[in-house]
């Protein structure tokens, strides 16, 4: 079974992890597809095809959001930075004579 779209924001720590998850998305979607292409029995096609469906949602899910997580991982990222350089000047303030 594919991950959720919650599943896959979880998992993401930088704004370069959005596009491995999307990536991986788009292949559990694919590989969801295939099966039911090789699938003969109707019963098991139609758990599939529900679960292709689920995989197709997480992708476009991701895709519509795509912008606002890259924001969100950038200010994340930007926080970071402007806290560390905050304490060296701070640090660098002490020492100067």
């Amino acid at each position: 079974m594919a991950l959720s779209y919650e599943q896959r924001v979880a998992k993401m720590k930088t704004v370069t992890d959005i596009g491995d998850q999307l990536r991986k998305a788009i292949n559990a979607a694919k590989e969801r597809k295939r099966a039911m292409a090789l699938c003969g029995n109707f019963s098991q096609k139609i758990e599939i095809n529900r679960e292709f469906k689920d995989a197709e949602s997480v992708v476009r899910k991701i895709r519509s959001n795509l912008f606002d997580l890259e924001n969100s991982f950038a200010v994340i990222e930007q926080t970071k930075t402007n806290s560390h350089y905050e304490i060296k000047i701070q640090s660098e303030g002490l020492f100067a004579f």
